[in-house]
Parts: structure tokens; C-alpha cells; sequence
């Protein structure tokens, strides 16, 4: 059956790439200092300038774009989406580019993982997370789509624990593909900041010392017409203030 992965180009990753800008924070001990970074909300941490590429994995053009990115010093940080069709050719990308880096002494970037439970097909086995799935028996072996996870997890549809099951699994996809865990977490259509979903993407990201965990915070939607996706982009943040404080 055709994919549904579609491809990108180059110039769509750059712009996907500046719009998913991120400051993190953490707070961390730091030598000759006291360990404590006053900011803003009372939050310590050192401040880090990243620029993102989500959905590494998802085509070969599409990779091609984000590498490129990174080439050309656009892009530090990638995010792999690990049920996509081309994951385990980005993944050995990726790895012949940090040897290149790492011989030359040069920064590499950082590759984590984008947790997905909305498009294509799980890593677990479907029949021990049927609630992630579309109810068509036609297309029973895929995820519900971005639109229609939400309305399932607001509808109580969704059993937690399918979600901590799946998660674990491309985490742990992740490290048997790669040989280490992924240095920060976000999510495909920034699912790991719903309801009931937030604090099972928390205590996996905690029980695995992943460092960052992205928080979709943004001040302005940027520019969009439609009422759907504005919409859509507002419970985002909405469920991110919301996530900080549980």
C-alpha cells in the first residue's frame, strides 16, 4: 500500500526548522558557579540557542533536506521520527556524520527522538495498543491521525497505558538502532503535551535521564488562515502551561 509519509524538500525543512526554534533550560550544577542560573519564572539553567529538524525518517527527500540543513550550519539539532519509512537509513546518516565531526573535534548535533502515536503504524505490536488505532477495520494497524488522536484522548478513548507501551517501545527502538538514547524528546503534532499523555512522556524521559523535553510555548502562531489549525495551535500551548504546572 502507498505511504503515507509524504516527502519535503530542503527549503520546506529550513522553515519547519525556524518556526520549532527552542530556548531550553536546565537547571544544572556548573563548575566555579553555585549551581543556580536565575531566570525567568524562577526557572535556573543555563540558556541554549537550538534550531530543530522534526521528522528525520519520515522520507529520504525529506532527510535529504534536513541534512543539507545541517551542512550548511541551519540546523543543530534533529529529531528522528522512528516509525517513519527511511529512520533506519537516516539513523546511518547520521552516524557516518558524526564521525566526521567527532574526528575534526567539531560540535555535532544532537538527535532525539519524536515521539509519534499519530501517523503511520506503531513500533508495538497493535494488538497490545488498540486504543492508539483507527476503528475502520480497513486501517485498523494505524494511528488515528492528529486530529483524531486529540479527539480520542479528550473523549477518553485512549488507554494511558497503550500510550507508556508504544513510547517505551520507540524509545527503546531508538537505542538498539542508534547505541544511545536520544539526547532530548518532543512529539509528532506535539502529542506528548496532551492530557493524561504529558506525565507518561515525563516519567519515561526521567527513568531514561533523557536531558530536554521541548515545551511548546510560543508567544505568536506565526502566519495562518486557517481556523483549524489555529485552533489546534492554541490547545498546544495551552496543554503545554498546563503540563509545566503538573
Amino acid at each position: 500500500s502507498p505511504s503515507i509519509f509524504r516527502p519535503w524538500g530542503v527549503w520546506q525543512v529550513c522553515l519547519k526548522a525556524l518556526s520549532c526554534l527552542v530556548i531550553r533550560w536546565r537547571r544544572r550544577k556548573m563548575e566555579g558557579e553555585e549551581g543556580i542560573w536565575k531566570g525567568k519564572h524562577g526557572m535556573g539553567g543555563k540558556v541554549r540557542f537550538v534550531v530543530n529538524a522534526d521528522d528525520l525518517g519520515y522520507s529520504r527527500e525529506r532527510d535529504d533536506g534536513i541534512f543539507e540543513a545541517v551542512s550548511k550550519g541551519i540546523v543543530t539539532s534533529m529529531s528522528l521520527l522512528v516509525n517513519g519509512p527511511s529512520a533506519k537509513s537516516a539513523i546511518a546518516k547520521y552516524m557516518k556524520i558524526k564521525m566526521k565531526l567527532d574526528e575534526i573535534g567539531e560540535e555535532v548535533p544532537s538527535l532525539g527522538l519524536h515521539i509519534n502515536l499519530t501517523e503511520g503504524r506503531p513500533i508495538a505490536s497493535r494488538h497490545i495498543v488498540p486504543s492508539l488505532l483507527r476503528e475502520n477495520k480497513n486501517m485498523a494497524s494505524m494511528f488515528r491521525g492528529k486530529f483524531g488522536f486529540e479527539q480520542a484522548v479528550y473523549g477518553k478513548k485512549i488507554n494511558l497505558e497503550h500510550v507508556r507501551i508504544e513510547a517505551l517501545a520507540q524509545i527503546r527502538w531508538f537505542y538498539q538502532n542508534a547505541g544511545f538514547y536520544p539526547s532530548h524528546v518532543d512529539g509528532h503534532n506535539h502529542v506528548h503535551v496532551l492530557p493524561g499523555v504529558a506525565p507518561v512522556v515525563a516519567a519515561l524521559v526521567a527513568h531514561f535521564k533523557i536531558g530536554w523535553i521541548r515545551l511548546p510555548l510560543e508567544k505568536t502562531l506565526g502566519p495562518t488562515v486557517d481556523e483549524k489549525r489555529v485552533f489546534f495551535l492554541r490547545r498546544i500551548i495551552a496543554n503545554a502551561k498546563k503540563s509545566t504546572s503538573s
